[in-house]
């Protein structure tokens, strides 16, 4: 029998309102048959899908025996067409171009999104938006799946991070902050080459030639909290500290003094960190950990390769 993950999936396709993608001419998927005509039931063309049968789809008329067929790109562009909101999840990445919710607990990701999020490096989220850049593009991703476009010109954007409402972005050497509407004010310039970037409680961290600046969000006034972080790799903040992947080594700093130890060895190349709930959650050599504020790591899925970017709902 064909995988019945593959069976189950069609059947709710069925259910919820999709035809097969080779209605006209079953024996594409088939081998025999001809059009399925209407059904009794109108059929609407989905933008962005062929009009015709889809190679590989979930949605073929027939399923060879032992065959799994997990989501296509055009069947995600159908799914996210018809069923475009994205689920209230603890986490958002981008994984795969794709946008994901993700459980904290299971790490279960779940949700689709119309557009190609490919090469989003950055993510954010504050006040039930989530924030990104994609190819240019400052976005707002908004609870029923729509996207708007709050500004252009976003080409080389560096870090990202958010706090009280605002979104904080290093561009063009400048630092910028935007609200959830798109109003955006430079805090200030010479920021180029800016590595690494956190925010919590009115406050944002970032690593920048060497050093880790701390800046209000308010007035942008910014101070150095010591020097010898270049190489930075991410950075995640939450309740009274910032945490640090530079050097290998995974660094606690305490937001009000500066004072930094380390809390482990052996985290050269993640590439996505984020916290939610106390906890920091890190992809790291395509496996997404959660780090208690003691540094006690718990691998939650080997299943986030080709992960760009995460942010956590703080």
């Amino acid at each position: 029998m064909p995988a019945a993950t593959t069976v189950i999936a069609h059947e709710i396709g069925n259910t919820i309102g999709f035809h097969h993608t080779d209605r006209a001419n079953i024996s594409f998927s088939c081998g025999s048959g001809g059009s399925e005509g209407g059904m009794g039931f109108g059929v609407v063309h989905i933008p962005g899908t062929p009009t015709g049968p889809s190679q590989n789809s979930w949605m073929l008329a027939c399923i060879p025996t032992t065959i799994d067929r997990p989501f296509t790109s055009i069947d995600l562009t159908a799914l996210c067409n018809v069923y475009a909101g994205f689920p209230v999840e603890d986490l958002y990445s981008v994984t795969s171009n794709r946008l994901n919710g993700i459980d904290a607990s299971t790490a279960s990701r779940r949700g689709v999104n119309c557009e190609d999020w490919a090469n989003t490096r950055l993510l954010a989220y504050t006040s039930g938006y989530i924030f990104g850049v994609i190819n240019g593009r400052f976005v707002r991703k908004d609870s029923n799946g729509a996207t708007v476009e709050l500004g252009s010109g976003w080409i080389g954007s560096e870090v990202m991070s958010s706090t009280n409402g605002f979104v904080f972005t290093i561009q063009g050497g400048n630092f910028w902050r935007t609200d959830i509407n798109g109003n955006t004010i430079s805090m200030g310039s010479g920021w180029a080459g800016a590595q690494a970037q956190a925010a919590m409680d009115g406050f944002v961290y970032t690593i920048q030639g060497g050093n880790f600046w701390k800046t209000n969000a308010s007035s942008g006034a910014t101070f150095s909290m010591g020097s010898g972080w270049t190489g930075a790799e991410a950075m995640a903040a939450t309740s009274g500290f910032v945490y640090t992947v530079q050097g290998g080594n995974f660094w606690k700093t305490n937001a009000s003094t500066g004072a930094t130890t380390s809390l482990g060895s052996g985290w050269t190349g993640v590439t996505a960190m984020t916290s939610y709930s106390g906890n920091i959650y890190a992809v790291h050599q395509g496996n997404l950990y959660r780090i208690t504020s003691n540094g006690a790591a718990t691998l939650l899925s080997t299943a986030f390769s080709n992960t760009t970017a995460i942010a956590g709902v703080n």
